[in-house]
């Protein structure tokens, strides 16, 4: 990889407040078991995503929020593929590193142990090259979770 725009922090969005708004919401109203309102908030972020794919404003941010909140991990992987084509293609090397290991730990719960070990060594690698200590420790603590998992 180049030299990255976004060395020491995330590149903030033009969607981030819809996007954290409509989190928030879901946040809010999984908390209170209103199922109706927290699927209208993921709803309203899938089509955000889907409104301004291949626009100007299609950031991998959105696509991992909309993600991070899908509870079926096959179609989280998806959407966390797109997010990481777009991370890739922008060089944000925190989102990249961010995206693999949520892939990581989705391929886990599949029980796809060689992917979901695969993307975390990926994600370690971006991450090194990172100043968001929280996400590096974040990656170490999976490698060696899934390395003491695999010696038992």
């Amino acid at each position: 990889m180049v030299e990255s725009k976004n060395v020491g922090e995330f590149v903030t969005p033009a969607l981030y407040d819809k996007v954290h708004q409509l989190a928030l919401e879901m946040i809010s109203s999984s908390e209170t078991n209103d199922l109706q309102a927290m699927w209208h908030a993921y709803n309203s972020l899938e089509q955000l995503c889907k409104d301004n794919e291949y626009s100007s404003t299609d950031h991998p941010f959105q696509w991992e929020v909309l993600a991070d909140f899908t509870n079926d991990p096959k179609t989280a992987i998806q959407l966390y593929h797109n997010a990481l084509k777009l991370a890739l293609k922008a060089d944000f090397r925190e989102y990249v590193a961010s995206i693999l290991i949520s892939l990581a730990e989705n391929y886990l719960e599949l029980g796809e142990r060689v992917l979901a070990w695969k993307e975390a060594l990926a994600a370690d690698q971006v991450a090194r090259f990172t100043k968001n200590l929280r996400l590096r420790k974040e990656v170490s603590e999976f490698l060696l979770r899934m390395s003491a998992s695999s010696n038992n």
